[in-house]
């Protein structure tokens, strides 16, 4: 061969690499080189050749090749027909159960294998010359022609799935592998097609994709397909300036009582009928959704304006006002709901959770407000929540760096101005705040359970502060007041305060537990108990803020109390009225007849400690006779000789000062 360079330039990009590595074992070993390659011709066809050639070392050390190569396409293109034949009748033997078939270019059928019989209950010559897209489902032919036919007929093996219509006029879902056969000028000539039924398969992958997107009791979307149209609204609305929306996030009242008194199996239908409910709300392309437990989500789309979002809500709560009749109509249940509503914002929500969370914080204000009622969101509810979990986070901090100190309010006899005890009461020196009002932290405290080790440590502190006084000063016998809140009132509570007791050394008779009216109305039977087991250990009982709203004289000797103590609102009223002061001797009335101690709150006048010696109250404390103190303080007021207070020289503080109580539930005292 006269240019050996011009061959090497043609020689086919697949097969350069082996024909190199043939040449060099031939140079190195100089035996000969034969095999099968194939080139591009400058005109664009493919070839095959075949070579042997001969090696043949010169003296200056060069090897140079004796040649034959000879042109083999038409004997090659004979021998991969004949493979593709034979592949393909392998693979209609193989594979009797699926469907085989030869298409012309355009999709038509030039051989349908008689599978087809069983799988779509065609005979085969029913199909010949026939176009399948006239069988593809609707919805899937515009899939079929571009991610299979249009790729196959550029030479490209695809494998799509879509249904096809069967002769009884059903569907089947089918997986079809689509092989181009090219013809010797590079075209492709056919298509062949193998397909099989995937139905179950793709049935349990639609099932599993419906289970992951919807809630399992309901039926109704859950939270993952609900923040997906969500998010879907918002593009829409975003695009659409016209598009409104809004978002209804419902809370069952009391859905935990009808769980725990009628059982789950009730509370679960009761699930079921309020997503019944709701699904009658939901109009076109609206959506009601469940979020877990007894919280669910109505999408309002396409509203005109918030006042329709508002008489959904309205209607909703309406409805709950007939029972719903579950099991069967056996068994008949009140229930309410409350409802936050949120209109889209473009200024101020950006994503599906931020609609989520807003609509979820106008939900707990309505709860907030009573059963039964709705709130529209408003973003100073949204900063009100940052500010919370703000503090949240910096009472953690403070609970851990020990920012907390106890002040202690002397309680005094009426009559002679002798201290008798001291009710202990928290504040927080916050680093940077300064004094913080319990009124500001006390309710965060028991809704996170910060509570516990909060009234923990008051417990303990005071107790052991108590213990120290009555060490100094034996002969005075005081009492030490501290406050019990609502989470603290479990039986597991005895082990600390016996644990309490005794580290500090307190007796038990020198320690008085105040507990508020509201928690012994909401559950007595377990609060007489509890009381119970603080009076085997002699610890005194207190019943604070009595009067305030609850009616519990029909139960009340039935208490093992030793005290009530009379509310400030009773004793000092912002606006002087005779009612308050008719309750007032009421309960000092009802204490003498049970011989128990009446205690008035927040005597800041020599009037009031007039009025209530009149009536016959024994204790008192307020700033009358001394703001809350600290340990200092209250030491130096210990060390005084006789033991009494006249009056305060302080003048009385304003509201957001009064007293700060420890751990109370009824927040500032």
């Amino acid at each position: 061969m006269a240019d050996a360079g011009i061959l090497w330039d043609m020689v086919h990009s697949e097969d350069l690499c082996s024909v190199i590595k043939g040449v060099e074992e031939s140079a190195r070993t100089l035996k000969p080189w034969s095999m099968q390659w194939r080139i591009i011709t400058p005109s664009g066809k493919l070839k095959w050749l075949d070579s042997v050639a001969r090696p043949e070392r010169q003296e200056n050390g060069d090897i140079v090749w004796d040649a034959y190569v000879s042109d083999v396409s038409d004997r090659k293109r004979a021998e991969i027909a004949l493979q593709n034949s034979e592949a393909r009748f392998r693979l209609v033997t193989e594979n009797m159960s699926d469907l085989v078939c030869l298409h012309r270019p355009d999709g038509s059928y030039l051989y349908v294998t008689p599978s087809s019989k069983t799988l779509l209950g065609y005979e085969p010559e029913e199909l010949l010359g026939r176009n399948p897209y006239n069988f593809f489902h609707p919805d899937d032919c515009d899939h079929i022609r571009s991610e299979s036919h249009q790729p196959s007929l550029n030479g490209v093996q695809k494998l799509t799935l879509y249904r096809m219509r069967c002769k009884d006029g059903s569907y089947v879902w089918l997986e079809t592998l689509t092989d181009p056969i090219v013809a010797d000028d590079g075209t492709v000539k056919h298509l062949q097609t193998t397909s099989r039924d995937v139905s179950d398969r793709v049935q349990v992958r639609q099932q599993l994709k419906h289970d992951a997107l919807h809630d399992s009791l309901t039926g109704l979307p859950n939270r993952s397909l609900l923040l997906e149209r969500l998010e879907g609204r918002l593009q829409k609305a975003k695009a659409e300036p016209d598009f409104q929306f809004a978002v209804l996030f419902l809370d069952l009242d009391n859905f935990k009582v009808i769980n725990d008194s009628l059982g789950h199996s009730v509370g679960d239908a009761l699930l079921i009928a309020v997503a019944q409910q709701l699904q009658t709300f939901a109009y076109g392309a609206d959506m009601a959704a469940r979020l877990g437990g007894d919280v669910f989500v109505l999408l309002l789309e396409d509203i005109e304006d918030l006042a329709e979002a508002i008489s959904v809500a309205e209607g909703i709560s309406k409805n709950f006002e007939t029972p719903l009749l579950l099991e069967s109509g056996k068994q008949e249940v009140f229930t309410s709901s409350s409802i936050g509503i949120l209109p889209w914002d473009p200024s101020y929500h950006h994503s599906a959770e931020d609609l989520l969370r807003d609509a979820d914080l106008a939900m707990n204000q309505a709860k907030r407000s009573g059963r039964g009622r709705y709130t529209v969101f408003s973003p100073e509810m949204h900063c009100r929540a940052i500010e919370r979990l703000q503090l949240e986070q910096e009472l953690r901090q403070g609970l851990d760096n020990n920012e907390f100190v106890l002040y202690y309010q002397p309680i005094v006899f009426l009559k002679t101005g002798e201290v008798k005890g001291f009710e202990a009461l928290i504040r927080w020196q916050h680093p940077q705040r300064g004094l913080v009002s319990p009124g500001e932290f006390i309710g965060v405290a028991e809704e996170t359970g910060l509570i516990v080790p909060m009234g923990q440590w008051v417990l303990e502190t005071a107790c052991g502060q108590a213990a120290a006084w009555l060490r100094q000063f034996p002969e005075q016998n005081l009492r030490i007041s501290v406050n019990l809140a609502v989470p603290q009132l479990q039986p597991q509570f005895l082990k600390f305060l016996d644990y309490t007791l005794k580290h500090t050394g307190l007796p038990g008779e020198r320690l008085t537990l105040e507990v508020t009216e509201g928690v012994l109305v909401k559950n007595f039977d377990a609060a007489d108990r509890l009381l119970c087991q603080f009076k085997s250990r002699g610890v005194n009982v207190s019943i604070d803020d009595f009067g305030t709203g609850y009616s519990s004289l029909s139960y009340l000797h039935r208490l093992p109390a030793d005290a009530l103590k009379v509310d400030r609102a009773f004793v000092s009223p912002q606006v002087p009225d005779a009612r308050n002061q008719a309750i007032a001797e009421s309960i000092v009335t009802l204490s003498n007849l049970l011989e128990l101690d009446a205690i008035a709150e927040g005597i800041e006048t020599p009037e009031q400690l007039q009025w209530l010696r009149t009536i016959g109250c024994e204790f008192g404390q307020g700033y009358y006779f001394s703001a809350p103190l600290p340990t200092n303080d209250a030491t130096q007021l210990l060390a005084q000789r006789p033991l009494s207070i006249s009056h305060s020289t302080e003048t009385s503080p304003q509201k957001e000062t009064v007293s700060l109580k420890a751990a109370s539930i009824s927040g500032v005292s």
